[in-house]
């Protein structure tokens, strides 16, 4: 069995990304109508052009924005590993080869992108194939480009799996528009932190490090479903076993795969285990399950919304959003008369802000959201009230009115509970009225996005 390891881990000496690199090396060398070839592998993913009839049911068919993104990826890993690890062995190289993982949460040194994916050039003075000049150039520079935000976990693996969305839409597509947590929070920022090849879906899998993040995304689903016994993986038919993926196998010849081929690491159709599936939020034994024992949250209401679409560009932008539903919604601390009164009954259970129908054509442009930041006042100065990262990954693609949601782009939600019911309780809600502040992250000049309304929600 293969064992993926963290890159930052590898001992002094191991050749792991030196083979890497050699067999990327050679598989750019076949021509792309080559299964086993780089260009050919990449266009799995996605391709920024018509696709040929003949490769329809291969080519362009990642799975975003979609209950398949967890699955569809851990076939797409499993065959370009096996691919991989053929032509290690076939240039001599060992039969155990297995693809690494970058952990870019455990540990703030490891933020950077890996050595070996930065130098131009290899100890012999060859071009080095692991390295990609269209990345950000803080990326390719060596620092921690990485911050707290983008490698946060809390978000994806405290997620519940029906009430949260750690999975997404159900729905099966290419690019699809319901993202779920682990998609939203990590996997998308580091795409478009990263940048170059790696911030656009149609050519994200052409950077060798994609495959490297990849292994850490389906790393990370282990990990969420081994940290809470009330994690567990969807159980409708249409998921298990209603669509199936086309792939090519390690010899060249076509495979197909459901998503119930791929869920248990133990099961002869998959050939590798990761070396660390620890806890990295470590939540005490004690705790644990008590998402399963937590109680729906009731029917979400739409309670404001702006009245027209938001625009955003490289600068702070602030919009108002209109609510009036008051903030004592949250509770009823009242009792019946000769009762003692007990803790008070929460009307509310959730908040939910979302922003919908977001659309542009730049590629990953990135915001931090705010909530209730006063005016004047820098965003950054009121880190209480930060709300989430919005990374728009794919968001072309979304926006495209040729494309499978007619050009009607991206939608994003935030849980924005405890932050919502802080303010009210402080009394700094405006019953009519709330500010959300959008900073943008890595701003280039020329930037424009649209947000089509942003909401809230109570549950």
């Amino acid at each position: 069995m293969r064992v993926r390891r963290n890159v930052y881990g590898l001992p002094a000496g191991d050749d792991t990304l030196l083979w890497y690199g050699r067999a990327v090396a050679a598989m750019k060398q076949l021509p792309s109508s080559n299964p086993r070839g780089w260009e050919y592998q990449a266009a799995i993913h996605g391709l920024d052009a018509d696709v040929p009839d003949d490769l329809t049911s291969y080519w362009a068919q990642c799975q975003h924005g979609s209950s398949f993104f967890l699955p569809w990826h851990r076939m797409y890993l499993l065959h370009f590993e096996r691919i991989v690890a053929t032509q290690i062995k076939a240039l001599g190289g060992p039969a155990d080869w297995a693809l690494p993982y970058w952990d870019y949460s455990s540990d703030p040194a490891w933020r950077a992108l890996p050595p070996a994916f930065r130098g131009h050039t290899l100890a012999d003075g060859s071009r080095n194939p692991l390295f990609v000049a269209e990345r950000r150039n803080a990326a390719n520079s060596g620092a921690r480009f990485l911050d707290e935000r983008d490698v946060d976990l809390e978000d994806a693996l405290t997620a519940d799996p029906d009430t949260d969305g750690f999975f997404g839409g159900e729905q099966a597509g290419h690019t699809s528009g319901e993202f779920g947590q682990l998609e939203l929070t990590v996997h998308n920022r580091i795409h478009g932190r990263v940048g170059g090849l790696m911030g656009n879906p149609d050519f994200a899998a052409l950077d060798p490090i994609f495959w490297l993040h990849h292994a850490n995304i389906d790393r990370l689903w282990e990990v969420w479903l081994a940290r809470d016994p009330g994690h567990h993986n969807l159980t409708t038919r249409f998921w298990l076993r209603g669509v199936s993926f086309d792939f090519h196998g390690d010899d060249g010849q076509p495979v197909s795969m459901r998503t119930t081929d791929v869920l248990d690491l133990t099961a002869p159709a998959l050939d590798y285990s990761y070396e660390d599936l620890s806890d990295p939020l470590a939540i005490p034994a004690a705790v644990a399950g008590l998402s399963e024992a937590m109680p729906p949250p009731k029917q979400f209401e739409l309670v404001g919304a702006t009245l027209s679409p938001v625009v955003l560009d490289d600068q702070v932008r602030h919009a108002v959003l209109p609510t009036p539903v008051t903030p004592q919604a949250f509770a009823d601390d009242t009792a019946p008369a000769g009762l003692v009164a007990g803790p008070p009954s929460p009307l509310v259970q959730k908040v939910t802000l979302k922003l919908e129908h977001v659309t542009s054509t730049a590629h990953s442009p990135t915001y931090d959201v705010y909530l209730n930041v006063p005016d004047a006042a820098a965003p950054s100065s009121h880190e209480d009230r930060f709300v989430g990262r919005a990374t728009m990954f794919g968001v072309v693609q979304a926006s495209d009115p040729r494309g499978p949601h007619a050009g009607s782009g991206q939608d994003f939600a935030f849980d924005i509970t405890d932050i919502y019911r802080q303010l009210s309780d402080a009394g700094q809600v405006d019953p009519q009225n709330l500010r959300v502040s959008f900073v943008p992250v890595d701003p280039e000049p020329g930037t424009k996005v649209s947000v089509g309304r942003i909401s809230l929600y109570f549950a």
